[in-house]
C-alpha cells in the first residue's frame, strides 16, 4: 500500500477494531525491553489467545490505546506503510515519530484499501 493509501487508511481507522497498541523507542525490538504494549479491554481474551498467555489487569488501557491510534491519525501522511499479510489485508500499522515507535494492532486483519 503506498503512502497517500496508507495515510487515507490511517484516518480511518476505526478505535474498536483496535485490538493493542505499542510505544517505545524506535529503531529497537518491539519485545517490551524498549516500550510498552497496551491492550483495548475490549480484545483482552483475544490478545490473550494470541500471545499464548493471559494479559495482566496492569496492560488493559483503553485510554493509551485511543492516545496511541490518535498520534497516528495527527502524523498519518508520516505513517510508515502499512504491514499488509499474505492474504493482503493490513496487520499493522506503524510511525516513527521524535525517535518513538508507535504501532497499532488489528483484533482482525482489515482489508486494505482499493487501489
Amino acid at each position: 500500500m503506498d503512502k497517500n493509501k496508507t495515510a487515507e487508511f490511517v484516518n480511518n481507522i476505526a478505535r474498536e477494531t483496535v485490538i493493542s497498541v505499542y510505544s517505545g523507542r524506535a529503531h529497537r525490538c518491539c519485545c517490551g525491553c524498549s516500550g510498552i504494549h497496551r491492550y483495548a479491554s475490549a480484545h483482552r481474551e483475544l490478545g490473550g489467545k494470541r500471545r499464548g498467555y493471559e494479559i495482566s489487569d496492569s496492560e488493559v488501557n483503553d485510554r493509551h490505546v485511543t492516545k496511541v491510534l490518535r498520534t497516528l491519525q495527527a502524523n498519518a501522511e508520516d505513517c510508515d506503510e502499512a504491514y499488509l499479510g499474505t492474504d493482503g489485508k493490513v496487520q499493522h500499522v506503524s510511525l516513527v515519530k521524535n525517535d518513538r515507535l508507535f504501532v497499532v494492532y488489528f483484533g482482525e486483519p482489515k482489508a486494505a484499501l482499493d487501489a
